[in-house]
């Protein structure tokens, strides 16, 4: 976001708040709204460190083994019929997934996720 600000010339902390909060899920822009940071005059940086302190599984780039069967238990009953659970399992999935590929395989992975 920082270089589409920048190329569009959006410097104001409060119009870089208002305007991210046009890129999320309406779920994500609720919970940043209630964010102290977000109402206040906190500084820009200190907006986005508090966002990155909130999903630490984001900014986390070891990758864990138990972190992947976690999510694959939190989404162990899905139905065919919830694109929108399905679509975040894929998500959570490749996150992880990619950080873990190189040490322990694409074939562990695809069993995981089947």
């Amino acid at each position: 976001m920082e270089s589409l600000f920048e190329n569009a010339g959006i410097t104001d902390t409060k119009e870089r708040k208002k305007t991210l909060l046009e890129y999320v899920d309406a779920q994500t822009e609720e919970e940043w709204l209630g964010f102290d940071s977000y109402e206040n005059e906190t500084s820009w940086e200190d907006f986005t460190k508090k966002i990155k302190e909130s999903y630490p599984e984001a900014v986390d780039d070891t990758g864990s083994i138990v972190n992947l069967e976690q999510i694959c238990k939190e989404h162990a009953c899905l139905s065919r019929s919830n694109i929108v659970e399905i679509h975040t399992l894929m998500r959570k999935f490749q996150h992880e997934a990619k950080k873990l590929v190189k040490v322990i395989g694409n074939g562990f992975l695809v069993t995981k996720f089947l």
